[in-house]
């Protein structure tokens, strides 16, 4: 999930060998078009793959007209807890792909640090708000002090193993989640901090009497 720079994807599909370790890593020019199919594995075996969106949706910090709204909070990095309780509701299904229909969704601030699978969570995340928007439903994202900490150096709460992705490619951790070059970061400062769903107000840890007088949106602004 970083910057596309390199080389050129000619059109349909191309594939690249990385050197064999425990990180892998290649260049290739941003291509045209909406999105990017990216697989990866071994070339004789089972592969995975992740798409690449490269229309950065603008911020919504209104949002009217919704059928049921569930709402998960500090989820963490607790990739496990959280994909089992949306199963519980019915919101995704055993392959942990949407099936909620219209119904919103929201994760309302702390994402990042504490747990160990962070980055996993947040891809996950990013993949399911597709699947949930072409299905007629929504997933919000409201930002939470924890990931504004993580842009800003702050890593006092960051997991040890979410610290060794960064070391394997020798980054520091706040670069995984740049919001002017990585993928997850452009994806999330496009996050509101105060959201309203009808006549539903969210913000992680509440709104102070000091900020009464803004709107979602002015406070947006």
């Amino acid at each position: 999930f970083g910057v596309f720079d390199g080389i050129d994807i000619p059109a349909g599909e191309k594939e690249y060998t990385t050197a064999a370790g425990f990180h892998h890593a290649t260049s290739l020019r941003r291509p045209g078009g909406k999105s990017v199919r990216l697989a990866f594995g071994a070339s004789s075996g089972a592969r995975d793959s992740v798409t690449v969106y490269l229309q950065v949706p603008a911020r919504q910090p209104v949002v009217p007209g919704t059928d049921s709204v569930y709402i998960l909070g500090d989820t963490h990095g607790e990739f496990d807890a959280a994909t089992r309780i949306l199963q519980q509701v019915k919101l995704i299904d055993a392959g942990l792909h949407w099936i909620g229909g219209r119904k919103h969704l929201v994760f309302d601030g702390d994402m990042m640090d504490r747990g160990a699978d962070v980055t996993r969570l947040l891809c996950f995340v990013y993949g399911l708000e597709r699947e949930a928007e072409a299905a007629g439903g929504k997933l919000h994202v409201v930002l939470g002090n924890h990931e504004t900490m993580v842009w800003m150096g702050d890593l006092r709460y960051t997991n040890a193993k979410e610290l060794s992705i960064a070391q394997a490619y020798g980054v520091a951790y706040p670069k995984l989640f740049d919001i002017r070059e990585s993928v997850l970061g452009k994806w999330l400062i496009t996050k509101p901090a105060v959201l309203r769903i009808d006549n539903i107000l969210f913000a992680h840890g509440g709104v102070a009497q000091d900020w009464l007088a803004y709107t979602p949106k002015t406070f947006d602004d």
